[in-house]
């Protein structure tokens, strides 16, 4: 609780500073929520437990002052911190995390808003498992693990300075099998709560001329790395890493779409292997996948869907995906985090530089 109130204090402290200093459309919000862990996996039976959850953010409504801020119809972004109590203290504890997120809203009015709710952050969970103590514990490995959430809700202004805020959402917490076991945590849940604005809500949005978008070609190359544990739990890690090729073609100012090819090295196989030998081929495979790609000013946020073409030792699943996250550190330069799942089911965290040909 000590450390939950000092995370709560330092948020409002960042919040009247930067009201004070006249941030327009800043604001701070507390949401209460409650729900459920989601059972994805037959032995996460004995986990199944009611979850209760207290949410503050900070961030600020933008108004249109830069081109990206229209193409989303003027979301809203910020940080915030998310605890939760997951049902059992000595099974599976307490959940803190802190995180950044976009809230975009697909119908708005004057005075009512519908958004989708995006975040990503580091959560840290306070019961992991361990052979001696915590043994029934077969989802969370470790102790620090990232957190997304997906989200959808409603936002009601009663006045200039105080709106409703109200929405259906799930949670996720793995740490990318760099621990094992690592099941991951799912939860489904609802919440309401409160925004309030430090000056008074500016209604207006600026409305800047969209400048004609020429369609472009791009081809990128990128290399990842990441290590990755396997069960049972021994406390080794194992190197992995890929060399991605990708065509991609910008289809608007915030879209691309695309597809292209993998390599990937996956050291696990000489652990796993069933083969008397096993050589430097056997931890190769080489993939295709078709790619999405939402564009935010510097950043983009994107999804793979990709199948295994070939492969000596073959894979969990015949499909894989990614979800990866990029900032352009120039215009051709760009950095790289990805999460790399089958089914569902974290492989690994990669992370990558990368560079782009653009024509």
């Amino acid at each position: 609780m000590q450390r939950f109130f000092l995370i709560v204090f330092f948020f409002i402290s960042v919040s009247v500073l930067a009201a004070r200093d006249s941030i327009p459309n800043f604001f701070i919000k507390s949401k209460i929520g409650y729900g459920a862990i989601i059972r994805h996996r037959e032995s996460m039976g004995n986990l199944m437990r009611h979850v209760g959850s207290i949410q503050i953010e900070t961030g600020r409504q933008t108004n249109g002052k830069d081109l990206w801020e229209q193409l989303y119809h003027y979301p809203e972004f910020g940080a915030g911190y998310y605890f939760a109590n997951l049902g059992d203290p000595e099974l599976l504890g307490q959940v803190h995390a802190l995180y950044v997120y976009l809230n975009s809203p697909f119908f708005r009015t004057t005075k009512f808003s519908l958004n989708y709710h995006f975040a990503i952050g580091a959560s840290y969970i306070t019961k992991k498992w361990d052979y001696k103590e915590n043994y029934m514990n077969l989802a969370i490995g470790s102790h620090l693990n990232v957190y997304f959430n997906v989200h959808l809700n409603a936002a009601y202004r009663i006045n200039k300075k105080i709106e409703i805020i109200g929405g259906i959402g799930a949670c996720h917490y793995s740490n990318g099998a760099i621990a094992q076991p690592n099941l991951g945590i799912n939860v489904a849940n609802a919440d309401v709560g409160v925004r309030y604005y430090f000056n008074e809500f500016d209604e207006h949005f600026n409305k800047l001329e969209i400048p004609a978008f020429n369609k472009k070609n791009e081809f990128t190359i990128l290399y990842a790395v990441g290590t990755k544990s396997i069960p049972p739990p021994r406390g080794s890690n194992f190197f992995m890493s890929s060399l991605s090729l990708c065509f991609s073609r910008q289809i608007s100012h915030k879209r691309k779409i695309g597809g292209g090819t993998d390599i990937f090295y996956d050291e696990t196989v000489y652990e796993e292997s069933s083969k008397d030998e096993v050589r430097f081929k056997n931890a190769l495979r080489n993939g295709i996948y078709v790619s999405h790609e939402f564009l935010i000013k510097k950043f983009s946020i994107g999804a793979n869907l990709g199948i295994y073409t070939w492969y000596t030792e073959e894979p969990f699943f015949p499909l894989y995906t990614r979800l990866y996250f990029r900032y352009n550190v120039s215009k051709n330069f760009f950095t790289n985090i990805s999460l790399k799942a089958h089914l569902g089911v974290a492989d690994y965290i990669e992370w990558g530089l990368g560079y782009r040909f653009i024509k």
